[in-house]
């Protein structure tokens, strides 16, 4: 997965260790960009880091954020 990039990562902020890594859907996609996407989720499915793709869009509510990532008032 060289050269593989995500928009954001989280992370716990007492170990650093990643949580949860994020990326930005944008519209339309090319073959190449279907490849790189299921490569990509198998890599996270298999280190057991979950993986979360938001629509790209222009702003986003605090609360509608929280609901996407899974960041309820639990978390």
């Amino acid at each position: 997965i060289a050269l593989k990039r995500a928009d954001f990562v989280l992370a716990h902020p007492g170990t650093l260790a990643v949580e949860k890594v994020v990326e930005l859907q944008r519209p339309g996609s090319s073959q190449k960009q279907q490849d790189r996407d299921r490569l990509v989720e198998a890599v996270f499915q298999q280190t057991g880091i979950q993986h979360i793709r938001v629509p790209l869009r222009t702003g986003y509510t605090l609360p509608d954020l929280a609901d996407l990532l899974g960041l309820g008032a639990a978390d």
